[in-house]
């Protein structure tokens, strides 16, 4: 999830938080028990009033479509009719102690997961706030990724282009590098994918906000792992080639009536092990910048993302690395329930290291958004993609795709 600001007291959450679901233990207290005066019972009372209470949220996104793509690759042949489905289940809950400091937890099931239809466990964190500021501590983002504003925004009502949605409307070509939360597919990139990490989060002072991670491994698992990095580990088999993440970022949200305005800068870099630099890789570095401006139902946004030195994967012998940079800008309307929306965005990274050329996607869409009801918006999107693969693969085409969009 993508918050302007971190503090758990203001963020600022997309999508109905009604109809809370609390899970707890709830006191049955027999009528004996419960007597003016009772100081047993009053303990217990205060006691249970402070134990976190679980809300249930989430989201559900549903979209079909028809879809024309032209391909010069011998190997596919695609049908005009594609589906979208993507939901997740958020369980979030906070108690504040006599002292005034915030406890909370929050965790994530992605329906279904990145790999499978099987529901995983996503983000899980657990967070202390006080007047100084919010210490986070489990499997999520970094700092420079959570504040990063124009980023998913920018994508607009409908289909986002910001993101791995695009291709399952309009399939890259055999090759690409398609590397989740790099330049490849987006400007909202990191060092981690919900690895174990610890971030602060200073107070929001004068519409500046700080944020800062460290991250023991820099895995990419998409799920939280324990243990040390072996720097001996040969790449063919690492499990872990990055280490010692460290990842800052900062925004400054506000008003100049009459515009609302809000930037965000970050940088990130992880350590790479022997065997990565044995075949020619380096540090993790990137940096990721990006604005909103706001008026009279008008919202412009725009960020642009640069990894300096890429993640490399694969093999030894054919290293792939995500080095490159993306831009995206959109421009969204809204008027009452409905809302409109155009974005573009251009990605390059360098794929595989021995090429010379790169892996290009450029993207384009136009959506309108309907409020149904509270939490339950029908969206519509004529979506365009042209991927250029490094060795001469290409795939381009056009995708009408609609669906509901949910929020709980």
């Amino acid at each position: 999830m993508l918050n302007h600001t971190v503090s758990s007291r203001s963020t600022i959450v997309r999508g109905s938080l009604s109809k809370p679901v609390l899970f707890g233990t709830t006191a049955l207290v027999g009528g004996g028990l419960v007597l003016a005066g009772s100081e047993p019972a009053r303990a217990q009372e205060d006691e249970e009033e402070q134990q976190i209470r679980l809300e249930l949220t989430g989201f559900l996104n549903n979209f079909y479509g028809v879809t024309f793509v032209d391909t010069n690759s011998d190997e596919q042949d695609f049908n005009n009719f594609t589906t979208h489905f993507d939901g997740e289940v958020q369980f979030r809950g906070t108690t504040t102690l006599q002292d005034g400091t915030e406890v909370g937890v929050q965790f994530e099931i992605e329906i279904p997961s990145q790999d499978d239809v099987r529901a995983t466990l996503d983000e899980n964190y657990l967070w202390i706030e006080g007047g100084l500021g919010q210490l986070r501590l489990g499997g999520d983002n970094t700092a420079m990724y959570i504040m990063g504003l124009g980023t998913f925004d920018a994508g607009g009502i409908g289909v986002p282009i910001n993101s791995g949605w695009i291709s399952d409307f309009i399939p890259a070509p055999p090759g690409f590098t398609a590397a989740f939360r790099s330049p490849a597919l987006s400007t909202a990139i990191d060092i981690v994918n919900d690895d174990n990490v610890i971030t602060y989060f200073s107070p929001r002072l004068a519409g500046f906000q700080f944020g800062a991670s460290y991250a023991p491994r820099a895995s990419f698992a998409g799920k939280p792992v324990n243990g040390p990095v072996n720097r001996n580990a040969q790449f063919d088999s690492a499990d872990d080639r990055y280490e010692n993440g460290v990842s800052v970022g900062g925004n400054w949200v506000g008003e100049l009536d009459p515009f609302s305005l809000g930037f965000s800068a970050g940088y990130a870099q992880a350590q790479a092990i022997d065997s990565v630099e044995e075949i020619g890789g380096d540090d993790i570095q990137q940096v990721m910048v990006g604005g909103t401006i706001g008026f009279a139902g008008l919202s412009l946004d725009a960020s642009y993302a640069n990894e300096i030195d890429g993640r490399f994967s694969g093999t030894a012998a054919d290293p792939v690395s995500t080095e490159g940079e993306s831009w995206i800008v959109g421009l969204s309307y809204e008027v009452g329930p409905w809302t409109t929306s155009v974005s573009y965005m251009r990605t390059h990274v360098e794929g595989n290291i021995n090429e010379s050329n790169d892996d290009k996607l450029q993207a384009g869409a136009l959506s309108l958004g309907w409020a149904w009801g509270p939490g339950i918006t029908i969206a519509g999107t004529l979506l365009y993609a042209d991927w250029d693969e490094q060795q001469g693969g290409s795939q381009d085409g056009v995708a009408l795709a609609s669906g509901l969009i949910l929020s709980f």
